[in-house]
């Protein structure tokens, strides 16, 4: 156990020996337990200083340094009794051990060191918590209730089993590349995100509307989001490879979601609404397991594919128009407008087993891809201006089929396209009103095609 350092008498200066019980101002390597008790007087810091281990129980007194830390190195206890006038300084806990306020608040925490652990021994209600260890910190027990700032000035993880609530006026923020792990929730409205936030693994809940600003929330590996209240994120940014959980709709103008070569995966009967654009950035990885939901005017793209895919619902929702650009491969799910344009001009939609219900909205080059057979599913007519085709590999499992059986689909080649197959099943295309389309291959059914090239009869070749 280490020896007492008391503060015993004081002329307002913290470095002054005498003031203390062993005859030596306290510091990081003194190896003592400084002690404020009952019988300690108020001490101004000067500057901020580093304790080795710090014991308040029963002090009366105030400790005043306005701007400065008060740095401790192990196991840190506080008392309601006391004062702490720190202003925009701290309470700052950089080496493991057991925390306790005993209900003294409005001061800022500020958590630091290098890989350190912290146990919170009670319940703490203070103004800022401002994260800054080197490299990950835990941080376990109780809750953490934050009136102004939640910040992050690190790279590394902050994780554990403290929960942290934001319940007043303030800001999340994080000026580097940190992410934070424990649970958090926002029950304030009057709480705002700025900047990019990074959260990863626990559960984030925000309870009311919040102030978002540009905010850009960026959410990896297996996090639980549920945000309902919370309004419309400028930018949502979603990667990893393993699965975020969606207890509830979220909304933002921007999802971009992906990262080259891991699965990205989510779960929950929610929607993703993106009023702009929707990006999926990856090479060989794939996005499974959304919905998602274009509500406004933007651009669905895959800028960076080579063999990813994507497999979420993609539904498009809107009074204005929504872009598709470049190559998109769409592995599962069910792509479907409900209202609004797309413009497919100069894109190509490779598809391997999925759904389309496009209501007889256009779309540029089609090709189907997969290895072992393409299987589309049409709920509605669909039209191609460009180039029709399949990837040869084994394309006699090539096939269209409806979603109702007896009920056949209308695919319609429109002036200017052009067919590139071999082998394509289109028994469940609707023929009523026009002539196939064959510019090279065979079709296991060459009567159920439909041309708005007018009175002309194309032959298999």
């Amino acid at each position: 156990m280490a020896d007492n350092l008391y503060l015993v008498t004081a002329d307002g200066t913290f470095t002054n020996i005498a003031n203390w019980s062993q005859g030596v101002v306290p510091s990081g390597a003194d190896g003592f337990v400084t002690r404020f008790d009952i019988n300690s007087p108020n001490v101004s810091l000067g500057a901020s200083r580093i304790v080795n281990f710090l014991d308040c129980s029963g002090y009366l007194g105030t400790i005043t340094g306005v701007g400065y830390n008060l740095q401790v190195l192990g196991t840190t206890t506080l008392t309601n009794t006391m004062t702490l006038n720190l202003g925009n300084g701290s309470v700052m806990c950089s080496g493991s051990g057991n925390i306790t306020s005993n209900g003294l608040t409005g001061f800022n925490l500020r958590i630091g060191g290098v890989s350190q652990t912290f146990t919170l021994i009670d319940n703490f209600t203070i103004n800022n918590l401002l994260l800054g260890e080197t490299t990950g910190a835990v941080i376990n027990g109780n809750t953490i209730y934050i009136a102004g700032t939640l910040s992050s000035s690190t790279t590394a993880i902050t994780s554990g089993t403290t929960n942290i609530v934001m319940n007043d006026t303030g800001t999340w923020s994080n000026s580097s590349t940190g992410q934070l792990r424990n649970n958090l929730t926002i029950s304030s409205s009057n709480v705002t995100i700025s900047g990019i936030v990074r959260y990863n693994t626990g559960t984030l809940t925000i309870s009311v509307p919040i102030i978002h600003l540009n905010s850009h929330l960026y959410i990896a590996s297996s996090a639980i989001i549920d945000v309902n209240s919370a309004g419309e994120f400028g930018t949502l940014r979603r990667s990893g490879n393993n699965t975020v959980t969606l207890l509830s709709d979220i909304n933002c103008h921007t999802f971009l979601v992906g990262i080259t070569l891991l699965a990205t995966n989510m779960s929950g009967n929610y929607n993703i609404n993106v009023s702009g654009d929707y990006t999926v950035n990856v090479t060989t990885g794939s996005v499974s397991g959304g919905n998602i939901v274009m509500t406004g005017d933007g651009t669905f793209s895959m800028p960076v594919l080579t063999t990813g895919s994507h497999r979420n619902n993609l539904t498009i929702n809107t009074a204005g128009t929504i872009v598709v650009s470049g190559t998109i491969r769409h592995w599962i799910g069910l792509i479907k407008i409900i209202s609004g344009t797309i413009d497919a001009t100069g894109s190509t939609l490779e598809l391997v087993v999925c759904s389309l219900d496009l209501q007889g909205q256009t779309l540029n080059n089609v090709t189907l891809t997969y290895s072992l057979g393409s299987v589309v599913t049409l709920k509605s007519e669909l039209k191609i201006l460009g180039i029709l085709s399949n990837a040869n590999l084994h394309a006699t499992n090539d096939k269209f089929i409806s979603d109702v059986v007896g009920n056949k689909r209308k695919l319609t080649m429109l002036a200017g396209s052009s067919q590139t197959i071999t082998d394509l099943d289109g028994t469940d295309i609707d023929s009523a009103d026009g002539y196939p389309i064959i510019t090279s291959g065979a079709l296991s059914n060459t009567s159920n095609w439909y041309s708005e090239l007018p009175n002309k009869m194309f032959l298999n070749l």
